[in-house]
């Protein structure tokens, strides 16, 4: 279950893409950079997957993500990238040491959306993070 975190918060949070080649079965998750790797003679260009071509084309494994929902250093650059990205802070609590709660703030105070009590941090960030986007998401 953390993978498929990890995979939600790379796609959603940090800005990843899913790409293939023009003459691949297989697509992977990629930082956006990946869109400018270079032509492959037998699969051709890289370029974005459509949602449609998801269901037949085979997904490539998923190492090559951050752990970002087991590991605290991964988890930290997704905190800074919600921070830094809209002003906000963090507030973080661990409450009896039986959980951590996450919960974004702006400047003032006010409450950002964003709120999750897990029993390790990095997974907590996660889910708060998500839970900001989602919520911004609903709002376009």
């Amino acid at each position: 279950m953390s993978r498929e975190i990890d995979c939600l918060v790379a796609e959603r949070v940090m800005g990843w893409k899913w790409f293939t080649r023009h003459n691949a079965n297989t697509y992977w998750l990629g930082t956006p950079t990946d869109a400018n790797l270079d032509s492959d003679v037998f699969s051709g260009k890289v370029v974005e997957v459509l949602l449609t071509e998801r269901g037949w084309k085979e997904c490539e494994s998923f190492d090559h993500i951050p752990y970002y929902s087991t590991n605290l250093q991964d988890a930290w650059s997704v905190l800074e990238k919600i921070c830094i990205d809209n002003d906000w802070r963090c507030i973080m609590d661990v409450n009896g040491k039986k959980y951590t709660e996450v919960t974004f703030k702006n400047q003032m105070g006010g409450w950002r959306g964003g709120f999750a009590e897990k029993q390790t941090a990095p997974m907590a960030i996660c889910l708060a993070a998500l839970d900001v986007v989602d919520k911004a998401n609903s709002y376009e």
